[in-house]
């Protein structure tokens, strides 16, 4: 015969306040982790190949990507001129645009939206500071979009949420100076740059940013390259002969960055482009023509010699994946930080290969 079930046992002891365990939130307890478990390693430059694979990840097309990117500049540049932007603020935007696209899912927000969250955090970057409500207002009154004050507080909600993305992906990382920063700064250590060169070569720098010479070139050798093409089309000599490795930047890189903005000018039939407005540039065509050549023949002559390992990266590029960065569980580090945190690193390279953070 079946004994009766027993009573629980109920304790009268009071429980000291270091076992009394507190309740926790839902998202803890569904979503726990007790530390981070891989490390996302900044890399705040892409090869050409890196950036052709995330476009087949992504199903975008390299000509859908280069007309998000004139849409975009569009909008940057219109908001440049209402909130007084300085030129570093704008090229900042396009660089954090152009990564966050890149390796993310765009299908989740409107451009609008990755827009106002790229210069939100772009302005904060460089010291020129606007509330997120401002910067979206701005942009759905350019687009003639009118919200509704709930509205208003889900858009700004969403605007954080991105913006907290947007970290992720760049991996915190925000070491990279603008480009004219650095025109400025050799422009004034050269003391044959003339004054023309200078503007010319700032318009191209502004003109670069509908290229993709900003994800895969560092800033300082962009600059540089600006400058020689800013030489060659205006047929100034006397810059010359000027020593790239002073300015920390290897021959190869800046030929390329030279060709890339060569192309930018022979290829894109775009109104957003300052230089083709310069009354010269008839002649100027031909002369980038010859720019580009002259730069492909000494690449190649480069490649041939394989002195200059440029663009060559073992590292796998996925786009990045809320998995395990919603959880708490990456832990973001610079290049020069991987061998000090080695130690918290739980087969990163295993994992990293196989889903994007």
């Amino acid at each position: 015969m079946s004994q009766p079930p027993t009573a629980p046992k109920v304790s009268t002891e009071t429980p000291s306040p270091a076992s009394v365990e507190a309740p926790k939130p839902a998202s803890q307890s569904q979503h726990q982790t007790a530390a981070p478990s891989l490390l996302k390693i900044s890399q705040a430059l892409l090869t050409p190949s890196q950036i052709q694979k995330l476009l087949d990840h992504s199903g975008i097309a390299p000509a859908t990507f280069q007309e998000s990117k004139i849409h975009v500049f569009e909008l940057i540049m219109r908001a440049s001129i209402n909130f007084k932007f300085p030129a570093r603020t704008i090229c900042t935007t396009m660089m954090i645009f152009q990564q966050y696209y890149l390796l993310n899912n765009t299908n989740t927000y409107s451009l609008l939206d990755i827009v106002s969250a790229c210069l939100l955090v772009a302005s904060k970057i460089e010291d020129t500071p606007k509330r997120s409500k401002e910067l979206f207002m701005f942009l759905t009154h350019l687009k003639g979009i009118s919200l509704t004050p709930e509205q208003q507080k889900d858009k700004k909600t969403l605007i954080i949420n991105i913006e907290r993305e947007i970290f992720e992906t760049i991996g915190f990382d925000f070491r990279r100076t603008s480009v004219q920063y650095y025109l400025i700064k050799i422009s004034k250590d050269v003391d044959k740059v003339h004054k023309e060169v200078a503007r010319v070569a700032w318009i191209i720098s502004v003109d670069a940013l509908l290229s993709n010479v900003y994800l895969m070139i560092p800033s300082h050798t962009i600059a540089f390259a600006c400058i020689i093409l800013a030489c060659k089309i205006l047929n100034d000599t006397s810059t010359f002969p000027i020593d790239s490795v002073v300015y920390c930047s290897t021959r190869y890189k800046v030929n390329f960055a030279i060709r890339e903005l060569c192309e930018l000018y022979l290829g894109l039939d775009c109104k957003l482009l300052e230089l083709p407005y310069h009354p010269e540039y008839s002649y100027f065509v031909k002369r980038i023509s010859t720019a580009k050549n002259t730069v492909m023949k000494e690449m190649a002559t480069y490649r041939n010699r394989k002195t200059h390992a440029v663009f060559e990266s073992n590292r796998s590029v996925q786009l990045r994946s809320n998995k395990f960065s919603h959880i708490g569980a990456v832990r973001y580090v610079l290049e020069w930080e991987r061998d000090e945190v080695s130690g918290e690193l739980l087969s990163h390279m295993e994992r990293e290969s196989k889903v994007g953070v």
